[in-house]
């Protein structure tokens, strides 16, 4: 029995890197499961602080054996060496131009010191995700458990108050709307940009994992529409929704040319398949959601006069002044309103704030009340966009977008192996920064772990 016990250790399919490689996957799908999720801070670190111990052990397990060089091309290294810039950009501003020493110290003990780590494990989860590329769908298994426990908590709800119109989401596990924005979208982009890698050719189970992909992206649609009610949500997911749409299209119809076996024939009507459903079902949700959100029939109107901050003041003090009229008498939507005018606000203040004030927490409060709105009683911009750049100004800007615009562009063009996994993931997160408000710390630490694993999965070729 011992000598069976040494004969299945010392086999390829039961060896240390084999075992690294199941941890650091499995590891990756809970924390992409609990990120976001409501009172799991314990959780997360105690995750990251194993992750990366995992991760160097891996690291030095691949350079034993002379494999870990494969995997630092010059298109993995690029955005590696920006996420590592805007690490250093960081420790610039709290060491050598502080402005608030002692929030700038907290933010790199805790924020900083978890999005290394979280950097550190999507590195190394990369890696293992090209090694064993039929276990890319382990990834997402996380995320779709915590939406199926958001939707078991909402129809509990239902049938409790016998009403389907139930606003509780902030007693949910995910606090808040963002937090659902966030892992949705990055859900979607993840399924959808698997299916469109070459590499998911390789799965024996296509169609189980065609139904659970539909039956997730219905989960998370059905929940942006009727749980969260997020209208900047499902903007999100409709862009890329149809560019998966648009792009698998586009190739199936390239192949039909070139149909050669049966067996393609078959994985080419899979991708169809998904690809029309998944057009229904956002044609479907489009229509139920302009239903439920009348004020998309007033958007151009609405910021057309919320884009007036000087004129329309009541962005100030929004607790104590309702929103403004339109020219016919009616009261535009405060949502709308509110996004738009402290948007046109950040942008009226940025030249006063190329290089950031060094902290991330409340960074847009920061920078209006050293402005000439001061009296504005503003805690927050609600875009990740504005956020960062009041944070870390433009060189930061430049190295947390330049990595994920490089990306985006190189899956697409190449259209290989994990490639176009690694552009939906860098697109969701460019649309999560410009449309959404996620920038609080489990944000920022999510955002270096994909970008760091969509970096990684750009290898092409490797085994």
């Amino acid at each position: 029995m011992l000598i069976q016990v040494y004969k299945n250790i010392s086999d390829r399919k039961y060896s240390l890197l084999s075992w690294l490689e199941f941890f650091l996957i499995i590891l990756s799908s809970i924390l992409l499961g609990i990120w976001a999720a409501a009172n799991t801070i314990a959780l997360r670190n105690i995750l990251l602080v194993l992750g990366t111990l995992l991760s160097i052990a891996y690291f030095y397990q691949l350079h034993r054996q002379g494999q870990l060089k494969q995997y630092f091309g010059v298109r993995n290294l690029i955005p590696l060496f920006c996420i590592i810039g805007l690490f250093l950009w960081v420790l610039a501003h709290c060491f050598l131009f502080p402005t608030d020493y002692s929030a700038q110290i907290k933010e790199l003990q805790s924020t900083w010191l978890r999005s290394a780590l979280a950097a550190t494990v999507g590195v190394a989860t990369g890696i293992a995700i090209i090694r064993n590329p039929t276990k890319i769908y382990w990834m997402w298994i996380g995320m779709i458990l915590s939406f199926a426990y958001l939707l078991v908590q909402y129809f509990s709800d239902v049938f409790r108050l016998n009403t389907l119109l139930v606003s509780n989401y902030m007693q949910y596990i995910f606090l808040g709307k963002v937090n659902g924005v966030l892992i949705g979208s990055i859900l979607i982009a993840g399924i959808l940009g698997t299916r469109l890698s070459s590499a998911s050719e390789l799965f024996k189970s296509n169609v189980t994992i065609t139904v659970i992909g539909l039956l997730s992206i219905l989960m998370v649609l059905f929940s942006f529409l009727n749980v969260l009610s997020t209208r900047n949500g499902y903007l999100i997911v409709f862009i890329i929704i149809s560019l998966y749409i648009y792009f698998e299209l586009k190739r199936v119809l390239n192949n039909i040319n070139v149909l050669k076996t049966l067996k393609t024939l078959k994985t080419s009507k899979s991708k169809l398949l998904i690809a029309i459903v998944a057009g229904m079902a956002i044609m479907l949700s489009f229509v139920l959601h302009i239903q439920k959100n009348p004020q998309w029939s007033n958007i151009i109107e609405d910021i057309s006069i919320s884009s007036q901050i000087d004129r329309f003041e009541t962005w100030k003090s929004p607790e104590q002044m309702g929103p403004p009229q339109s020219p016919e008498g009616r009261y535009i939507s405060a949502n709308t309103y509110l996004r738009v005018a402290w948007f046109f606000a950040g942008i009226t203040i940025a030249p006063q704030n190329y290089y950031g004030h060094g902290v991330l927490i409340n960074s847009f409060q920061r920078a209006i009340e050293q402005s000439i709105y001061a009296e504005a009683k503003v805690k927050s911009s609600h875009s990740a966009f504005l956020e960062l750049y009041f944070a870390f100004g433009l060189p930061g800007l430049f190295f947390i977008f330049t990595p994920i615009i490089y990306i985006a562009y190189s899956g697409s063009k190449y259209k290989i192996n994990f490639s176009p996994l690694a552009s939906f993931l860098a697109i969701s997160l460019v649309l999560l920064m410009l449309l959404s408000e996620a920038s609080n710390s489990h944000s920022i630490e999510i955002f270096f772990y994909l970008i760091c694993l969509a970096a990684i999965l750009q290898n092409v070729n490797r085994r």
